[in-house]
């Protein structure tokens, strides 16, 4: 091993991420790091290691729970059977500065470990390293949970500074493809709060559930079986919406809002438990979000719906409807269950007494807009919800 390559990584970088790629490559081995609860923090896959439970462990940014049971109730290093049964698995405690700082595992080819000597001195460089990253970040007594909490209440002004804040936790390489927003239907008892909770993390594997405001945040895998969701149904008296794809971790606090006014618009409607995917009721949530809609309609859709209030007409909602029908006479009175004669009379008077062209194509994204905050203000919800 470079001891000198590796020294000027350290010093040069100031990264635990590419330290912990130089070991790798200077080990000609994958590498993981993991926190004291044995969360992945940083990995390098030497070699293109492709064995499925180091794949699953990285996407969950966690060790698999038979591989902590044996590291934590071992010795300070130590050996374990791999899964790829060409490999051997050896671990190691991270202290720095008398600071238990977590773990490193090697997954090297049985016929080249790693010299002892070689270890221990990336691992003294490693240590210093994870350490002073926590330090830099928020401090060693920062939780993972606590950043989330941070993330969502809106405290980083970019991605850079959360990316710094998270690096030395699991978060820095933790990527779930959803997360899904829990609310009881009823006042749950605390007994009732931590059945859950440990229900979730034994049927959702690295889900970390964790409460915030409307309720308990779980995240979502891949591999995830997502019909366990509806099982939670029969146990608990849960409201139970499920996020849109999370691109990056980053965005947690938008797909959550998302989220939180789906929960909170289906609460208003529905009794009981239920099971919703806040992506059906994106267009719903956000058209619900302008604020003091009558204001944002344009002046002539305003009076279409004044119009419709003191009539108890469907002009908007003709005029809306023969929009995004590409402006068929046929398909729109399909939709509407009204003859096509009818749908012609009404779009005439819509232009001769108001002075709206339907053909002008400068005015339609506009009167599409105008239009949806009519309908929403006459009760037309089920427009804007995909089912």
């Amino acid at each position: 091993m470079n001891k000198k390559l590796l020294l000027e990584t350290f010093f040069g970088n100031n990264a635990l991420n590419v330290l912990v790629e130089a070991v790798g490559a200077a080990f000609e081995c994958p590498v993981l790091v993991t926190d004291n609860a044995f969360h992945i923090v940083s990995a390098s896959a030497a070699g293109g290691y492709a064995d499925p439970e180091y794949r699953r462990a990285l996407a969950h940014s966690e060790l698999p729970l038979s591989v902590c049971t044996a590291v934590a109730a071992g010795e300070e290093t130590g050996v374990l059977p791999a899964a790829d049964s060409s490999r051997s698995l050896l671990y190691a405690r991270l202290q720095s500065g008398g600071v238990a700082m977590g773990y490193i595992l090697y997954l090297p080819s049985k016929n080249r470990l790693p010299a002892a000597n070689d270890r221990l001195f990336a691992e003294e460089l490693i240590a210093k390293q994870f350490f002073a990253e926590r330090r830099a970040g928020s401090g060693v007594a920062d939780t993972a949970q606590e950043i989330l909490t941070e993330l969502l209440s809106g405290k980083f002004a970019n991605e850079t500074i959360f990316d710094l804040k998270v690096a030395g936790t699991y978060l820095a390489h933790f990527h779930p493809e959803r997360f899904v927003l829990l609310s009881f239907a009823d006042t749950p008892t605390g007994d009732t709060l931590s059945r859950l909770c440990s229900h979730l993390e034994h049927t959702l594997p690295a889900s970390h559930p964790f409460y915030y405001e409307r309720g308990l945040i779980a995240f979502l895998h891949a591999d995830h079986d997502l019909s366990l969701l509806e099982g939670l149904l029969s146990q608990f008296p849960l409201q139970v919406v499920v996020s849109p794809p999370l691109v990056r971790l980053f965005f947690l606090r938008q797909a959550y809002r998302d989220a939180a006014d789906t929960l909170a618009y289906l609460s208003e409607k529905k009794d009981g438990a239920f099971l919703a995917y806040s992506e059906n009721y994106a267009l719903l949530t956000q058209l619900r979000r302008v604020d003091a809609p009558l204001f944002r309609m344009e002046t002539a859709v305003r009076r279409l719906y004044d119009y419709d209030a003191a009539n108890k007409g469907a002009l908007c909602l003709t005029l809306y409807t023969y929009l995004i029908c590409r402006h068929s006479l046929a398909a729109t009175g399909e939709r509407l269950f009204t003859h096509r004669n009818t749908v012609q009379y009404r779009i005439e008077k819509i232009r001769d007494a108001f002075g709206i062209d339907p053909a002008d194509p400068d005015r339609c994204p506009t009167l599409l807009f105008s239009l949806s905050l009519a309908l929403l203000l006459q009760g037309h919800d089920a427009l804007f919800i995909k089912e």
